[in-house]
């Protein structure tokens, strides 16, 4: 039997929690930060005060993106990047507005040709990227 690991709401507030304090060392700037499941579903996610809801909203879209794709940012531009080398269309035209990127575009999701068993996604964001 495949058995699934998840991240617990416990888990998921640690991972907020450390990523906050992380961003007050780092300086005054905030952000937000949202955990998914393997499936770009919430478990838990927050901003930090006087940072804008877009904030939320991008943090939301890169861990949803992290997820579906099973890699972090960086890979899946990397991924993006290679395919629009080989001459595909590009992620633009991918059609799921729920896809992020660096860059803000929205996109759909390459056919897996392995299965991984992952826990779920992180985005996070913040006012100063």
């Amino acid at each position: 039997m495949l058995e699934e690991r998840r991240l617990s709401l416990e888990e998921a507030d640690r991972v907020i929690a450390t990523a906050f304090d992380a961003s007050r060392a780092a300086g005054p700037r905030g952000i937000a930060v949202v955990v998914t499941d393997k499936y770009g579903e919430i478990i838990a996610g927050a901003r930090m005060d006087g940072l804008a809801p877009r904030y939320f909203k991008a943090a939301h879209r890169k861990s949803y993106t992290a997820a579906v794709f099973e890699r972090d940012t960086a890979d899946v531009m990397h991924f993006w990047q290679r395919q629009e080398s080989l001459g595909h269309r590009g992620p633009s035209d991918w059609n799921d507005s729920m896809f992020h990127d660096a860059a803000g575009r929205h996109h759909r999701p390459p056919r897996r040709r392995h299965r991984r068993r992952d826990r779920g996604g992180r985005g996070l964001r913040g006012a100063d990227q």
